[in-house]
């Protein structure tokens, strides 16, 4: 039985929310064994930017997508030797009583302090259990628990996935390890959380819209469509968006909600939405790419459905879970540069290595990646699932058939650095990163889509081989 100081999977009760047919135990077995190596040797970022250790999400993701132990051990060598030790030196002393929620404050956003904060969470978790740990320190309501929960979704939504892989494989010991996590990422997101709640709450007239239907208004917003440019450096949530348009965004984000009836079908509409989306932002002239922002927002999408059927979980604190989701993902869309989405980029791709879903799943697995790629194959698949019992509704952008469509497309695009003569181009530098396999991440994706240089590595499809 799995403890905050065990990892143990069973694959006939632990198989994954998505997953293939050949789950084995085996692979249960050697995915424990990693992951609390992981746990016990690295902290969760891998350097002191704040990049985030995957090694959780890739061994979790391609074990439910049918990795064998082999896949495991290979994908665990690959990734593990550019991590940061899971004890960070302190800059000063510290009060380590976190149970005082001044002080729990007082600790946050500091990565020093991961250490302090998985101690804490894990006696928490030992002493009340996930679920009422969850609630007590996500949904509360309070300062300390307001911050946890929009920090779930600050660092690209890693600490809400985090939280949903916990879940989904019944883990404490992720559990603690992601609200740790949450306790030291850097705010972004919160105060403009706060600024939408807040409006509704002066604003009851605010209209109820679907979520597709606030994309194309975004773009068509002067304010926001000039906020994103590509001189603000790395961080463009932070010196592009919110610099610029922070209170453009507020009475947009607004017009998402979500009532308790409307639970399990806005879930679906999240999903479907994030992929379509994500797979739609292309650009005329180059070949198919996924932008990496965009690709988190379906990743993420999974773990919903996961977590609204905790039964601990009440109505309130589902439809508040999602709504953040929703607003996050146009956050993204927008810090993206609100790309122009091309529909017919996705009715009209044909697939390299044509087949069904267990070969995609297979492509995935052995894929020379850090698990960002296997979790957007597993989450095109949720999203064709999900997505059926409303096909061909309005809110609901894209046909479930298309879902492996895209799934193609995705591995196809990823695919080319292992084509003959690929070469990183000469912007990598520009990443002073000296791990091969973070540059070659780097240019796995487009950053920031809307943006015309964010596509300048990207082959023109006249001159791509093989098209």
């Amino acid at each position: 039985m799995a403890t905050v100081d065990s990892v143990k999977l069973s694959a006939t009760t632990h198989p994954g929310y998505i997953h293939a047919n050949n789950v084995s135990q085996e692979s249960a077995d050697k995915v424990s064994q990693l992951l609390k190596e992981n746990h016990d040797k690295f902290h969760v970022f891998f350097d002191h930017r704040e990049l985030h250790n995957h090694c959780l999400h890739h061994l979790l993701a391609i074990y439910a997508l049918g990795a064998t132990p082999n896949d495991l051990q290979a994908a665990w060598d690959r990734n593990m030797t550019y991590q940061l030790p899971r004890v960070f030196p302190e800059p000063h002393k510290f009060e380590y009583d976190l149970s005082n929620a001044e002080v729990f404050l007082k600790g946050m956003t500091k990565p020093a302090y991961y250490i302090h904060f998985l101690q804490f969470f894990k006696r928490e978790i030992a002493s009340k259990g996930m679920g009422e740990v969850v609630k007590e320190y996500v949904f509360k309501g309070d300062e300390r628990a307001n911050r946890i929960l929009t920090r779930l979704y600050d660092g690209v939504l890693h600490g809400l996935m985090h939280v949903g892989y916990a879940f989904e494989f019944e883990q404490p010991l992720i559990l603690a390890e992601a609200l740790a996590e949450a306790a030291i990422t850097t705010e972004y997101l919160d105060r403009i959380i706060d600024d939408v709640v807040a409006y509704k709450e002066n604003n009851k007239t605010v209209p109820d819209s679907d979520l597709m239907s606030i994309y194309p208004r975004l773009r068509a917003d002067p304010t926001i469509f000039h906020a994103v440019r590509s001189t603000d450096g790395r961080n463009k949530l932070r010196d592009g968006l919110i610099a610029r348009a922070k209170q453009n965004m507020i009475p947009y984000l607004a017009e998402f909600s979500v009532k308790p009836l409307q639970i399990k079908r806005k879930t679906a509409e999240l999903a479907n939405t994030a992929l379509f989306v994500a797979a739609a932002a292309q650009k005329p002239q180059k070949v198919e790419m996924i932008d990496f922002f965009l690709l988190h927002s379906v990743n993420s999408s999974i773990w919903m459905s996961v977590l609204i059927e905790q039964n601990w979980m009440t109505d309130e604190a589902k439809c508040r879970l999602l709504e953040i989701k929703g607003w996050t993902d146009l956050i993204t869309y927008a810090c993206c540069r609100v790309p122009t989405l091309y529909p017919e980029r996705i009715f009209n791709y044909t697939p390299k290595q044509p087949g069904h879903w267990e070969t995609v799943y297979r492509r995935a697995v052995v894929y020379n990646d850090d698990g960002h790629v296997p979790k957007f194959i597993r989450a095109a698949r949720y999203v064709e699932q999900v997505s059926k019992e409303y096909a061909g509704q309005p809110e609901f952008p894209l046909q479930p058939e298309l879902c492996l469509t895209i799934a193609h497309m995705a591995m196809d695009s990823v695919d080319r650095q292992n084509e003959p003569g690929y070469r990183l181009p000469g912007e990598a530098k520009f990443y002073d990163m000296a791990n091969m396999e973070v540059q070659r991440l780097i240019f796995r994706f487009v950053r920031f889509g809307g943006l015309d240089d964010a596509w300048d590595h990207v082959p023109d499809i006249a001159t791509s081989p093989n098209l």
